[in-house]
């Protein structure tokens, strides 16, 4: 039955019973040229069919979530991908797809979540074009993953970015580090946990934590200093070294050992300097050895105190003399 509608001015309400119809919204009896009008359906609209084609060159939905791969009845999507496709004419169409056999782990929980977004031309992940990406509150993100193993994130097709990483958040690529790690007039410290190798100079502003008034290269293993190193002077742990003399800065004493079978050797002579103090005190369980500018009978002005003695020791000169004499 072919029911039969006059046109006015205005919207229309049409009822048909239940009927099939064709809507002609026109004074144009052409159904392919329908330019024009205006058609409202109050309550649901059902489609049903193999195909839908909308012809409009503006599409307005009020609706906030659009609904993709309804009445799905399996875990995920069955067909694998589910998204939207955009005709490219000539050239291949291209696809932004939610695809099943992606998955992703996101830490700091190591959550496994099935199923990616990705961008897809002709089967082909594509690229995509953003301002900034922004991990959910509390989380990291997650770039290449463990079923990424091999995968490293590059940078290729820009011009020198290595002299671009200006700002302290820029994120470096190799070549900037390898730069880096050669230069050393950018080096100031390198450090790894407790320990460090930090360079001091007078010529940086006072302000700077790597000036010094004396431009030093000091070392420190577990945050404890082993050396400092000046332009003629190293101190090691407290023994200062200047040129060809060693003195202690932290103890009193300078003690070198050897061991219990070897022997301290030295390749040429023991010169002592004069110690002209009344007494030289004895150090407990120590023989100490010293001299004076003037003898007091010995005749060798080399000294000795033990724990029971301080005394002269004799040259063979004198030793001869107070051999005939007693």
């Amino acid at each position: 039955m072919t029911v039969s509608v006059t046109k006015y001015p205005g919207d229309k309400i049409f009822i048909t019973n239940g009927k099939g119809a064709l809507f002609n919204l026109t004074t144009n009896t052409s159904y392919s040229n329908v330019v024009d009008g205006r058609l409202t359906v109050y309550g649901d609209l059902l489609v049903v069919g193999a195909a839908t084609y909308v012809d409009s060159t503006v599409v307005e939905v009020t609706d906030n979530i659009i609904v993709l791969n309804r009445g799905e009845v399996g875990a995920g999507v069955t067909l694998g991908t589910a998204g939207i496709e955009v005709d490219r004419g000539s050239a291949s169409n291209v696809r932004w797809v939610f695809d099943e056999t992606y998955s992703a782990v996101f830490p700091p929980s190591v959550t496994t979540f099935g199923g990616l977004w990705k961008p897809d031309e002709n089967g082909q992940v594509s690229g995509i074009v953003v301002s900034g990406i922004r991990a959910p509150f509390g989380q990291n993100i997650n770039f290449l993953g463990a079923e990424n193993s091999l995968s490293t994130l590059n940078v290729r097709g820009t011009t020198n970015y290595e002299s671009q990483v200006l700002h302290d958040d820029d994120i470096p690529n190799k070549k900037y580090v390898d730069d880096a790690m050669r230069d050393f007039d950018n080096a100031k410290r390198l450090l790894n946990g407790d320990s460090s190798l930090t360079l001091y100079d007078d010529s940086l502003v006072s302000s700077d934590p790597f000036w010094n008034t004396i431009p030093k290269l000091t070392a420190k293993l577990n945050g404890v200093k082993v050396f400092d190193l000046y332009d003629q002077i190293v101190e090691f742990s407290g023994i200062k070294i200047n040129d060809t003399d060693i003195e202690s800065v932290s103890k009193p004493n300078i003690d070198i050992k050897v061991g219990s079978t070897g022997t301290l050797i030295s390749s040429g002579p023991l010169s002592l300097r004069f110690q002209n103090t009344s007494t030289v005190a004895y150090k407990d369980n120590l023989l100490t050895l010293y001299s004076k500018n003037s003898s007091s009978g010995g005749g060798t002005g080399l000294y000795f105190v033990n724990n029971t003695t301080a005394d002269e020791l004799v040259s063979k000169k004198k030793a001869v003399v107070f051999s005939i004499i007693f």
